[in-house]
């Protein structure tokens, strides 16, 4: 059955329009491909293959998608991603920045942070002879511990900031006045939206090997046509200077269109944007993966090949380009 709709959706099923699934052991043919040996066999050729489609230098976009499912597996787990509570496990996806094609994945319960498992993918990259220059994220993986390892091993950084850091809290607070939707100063447009853009050059912490202050940039950011939102218009600024908790700052600045950024390239402030949102690549190879609804409707006894299931998903992520 899940040999016959992974086909029904996949971009095989033009390649191979009289493929017979009807086997029994079907499910043993797929699984023996997806074998750990053959898996770490194709990252290897597929990355080399990547590696070799382009002179850029190595950037990649991380990015984990949740799986809620109703299957008793050992790495179905509670998680808390941002707020929104599931029974999942997650997939860890790597894409190569320059050309949108997937590189890696990897699964990890559904209580593990999105930020733990930077340090496990980079090396895991360097192992397969990637040498990774920039790592561009959302917010889960701006941790202060990831963004030293990935600075102090080479790496740059691209990320959203995550507001629950004092450092976020403490530039907003000090350059809020900068942000106000009546300066004509600092717009920039990106797509079909209105932006100001603060640049900040900053201590984005210490090495915990030697105590030398790491440096780069964050950019304070605030959608115009977020804020025009007359509900939440007149209480905006009051409202940020007096919160002091980070759910209230969290929710404040969702509301009020509010965001930051951290790089350490010192990218224009009027590139920033559109340079972040480069990462919105991964979608392209998340789409075949997002299996959550057919999981929603698995019984529990079942035990399907989700490691299976995504390799093939990576391969029609590949296909796809």
């Amino acid at each position: 059955m899940h040999a016959s709709r992974w086909l029904r959706d996949s971009v095989s099923k033009y390649y191979y329009p009289h493929a017979d699934l009807e086997s029994q052991r079907i499910s043993e043919l797929l699984a023996s491909l997806a074998s750990p040996t053959n898996r770490h066999g194709f990252f290897k050729a597929h990355i080399d293959f990547v590696k070799g489609t382009t002179e850029d230098e190595c950037c990649i976009i991380l990015d984990s998608t949740g799986c809620p499912n109703a299957c008793r597996l050992p790495i179905t787990k509670v998680s808390n991603h941002e707020g929104d509570i599931n029974v999942e496990f997650r997939i860890v996806t790597v894409v190569h920045r320059a050309t949108g094609l997937p590189l890696y994945f990897e699964i990890v319960p559904g209580n593990v942070i999105d930020s733990s498992t930077i340090e496990t993918i980079i090396t895991k990259m360097e192992g397969y002879g990637l040498k990774v220059t920039l790592v561009s994220g959302d917010a889960g993986y701006s941790c202060p511990r990831g963004m030293e390892y990935l600075i102090l091993s080479g790496s740059d950084i691209l990320m959203r900031l995550n507001p629950a850091y004092s450092l976020y809290k403490d530039l907003l607070k000090k350059h809020l006045p900068d942000l106000s939707p009546n300066s004509k100063e600092n717009v920039i447009r990106f797509q079909n939206r209105d932006l100001i853009v603060i640049k900040i050059a900053t201590t984005l912490g210490k090495s915990i090997v030697d105590g030398t202050p790491i440096e780069g940039y964050v950019y304070l950011c605030r959608d115009l046509n977020a804020y025009n939102n007359k509900s939440y218009h007149a209480r905006a600024n009051r409202k940020i200077l007096e919160s002091h908790t980070t759910e209230e700052l969290q929710d404040l600045c969702e509301k009020y269109g509010i965001f930051a950024m951290v790089d350490t390239r010192d990218i224009a402030a009027e590139d920033i944007v559109a340079e972040y949102y480069v990462r919105l690549n991964v979608e392209n190879f998340l789409r075949p993966l997002r299996i959550s609804q057919s999981l929603h409707q698995s019984e529990s006894r079942m035990r399907i090949r989700f490691t299976d299931m995504c390799f093939w998903g990576l391969s029609e992520g590949s296909s796809a380009h």
